[in-house]
């Protein structure tokens, strides 16, 4: 009775409950018994019968003991256990021949069109992520750098205080300074500032520029073979696929042939 009440009126599993708000419900449970406060359903005959049937249906079978096996009728005449010679049921069949002939090699495989493409990609899409994080490190980096600059200038020769005309004074100069800084930059720079061997040249720095140069133009020509021979790779691999699934498209259809000439003629 108490589990169905518990289950119709608040909606909770007995099996749910802890042993000490199990008490406190069962106590509040008897008390509105003991008063009369409780639903005039719950004091009918009826209900408690149902309660009974529902507690009887719901005790749990007890276990049943597997029995022991028996091994006397595992023996033979004599008293030894019988042992069955049968070896082929033990083990993963062993693979014949015939059965991976047609069967695909596994291993490494030239790589097709769709590979490459992938792969350049990949690698284009690397080489921009790298570029970016570079770029946001550098510009970190300078951020960082300017602001301990400028806490440097602030302690060994602070500003003047805002709205001051030695503010104002300041301000002009800095502008003039950056100014000055851009317009430099813009021409080139002053001739005065460049090192004597680049305006003059220097035969060890002119070799080994061109040394460099050369370099990069042989690394650029290897890196293009060796796309070059990655492409010509991938297709030669597709023609053969190709080629394969036409000569086993022609033995089925020679095949198809000789069973229909076999079948007419005999």
């Amino acid at each position: 009775m108490f589990a169905m009440y518990l289950d119709i009126q608040k909606g909770i599993f007995i099996e749910d409950l802890k042993e000490e708000e199990l008490k406190g419900r069962w106590k509040s449970f008897t008390q509105k018994w003991n008063r009369g406060e409780l639903a005039e359903g719950w004091y009918d005959p009826g209900t408690l019968d149902r309660a009974r049937k529902s507690a009887a249906e719901q005790q749990p079978v007890p276990e049943q003991r597997r029995a022991s096996p028996n091994y006397a009728q595992d023996e033979d005449a004599s008293g030894s256990p019988v042992v069955e010679d049968d070896d082929d049921d033990y083990g993963p069949t062993l693979p014949h021949p015939s059965m991976n002939r047609g069967a695909a090699h596994s291993g490494p495989t030239i790589p097709k069109m769709q590979d490459l493409e992938l792969q350049r990609e990949t690698a284009i899409e690397d080489a921009i992520a790298a570029r970016a994080d570079s770029r946001e490190q550098y510009r970190d980096e300078l951020r960082a750098h300017k602001a301990s600059v400028r806490h440097l200038q602030d302690e060994i020769a602070p500003r003047a205080e805002p709205g001051t005309r030695e503010r104002q004074l300041e301000k002009k100069r800095e502008a003039a300074a950056a100014n000055r800084s851009f317009a430099e930059g813009r021409r080139g720079g002053s001739p005065e500032g460049a090192p004597e061997e680049e305006l003059m040249g220097s035969g060890d720095t002119d070799l080994a520029a061109l040394k460099k140069e050369k370099e990069k133009e042989q690394r650029k020509k290897n890196e293009r073979e060796i796309r070059r021979e990655e492409i010509l790779r991938a297709r030669a691999a597709e023609r053969e696929e190709r080629i394969q699934k036409y000569r086993e498209k022609e033995q089925e259809t020679i095949g198809w042939l000789q069973t229909l000439a076999k079948q007419r003629f005999g």
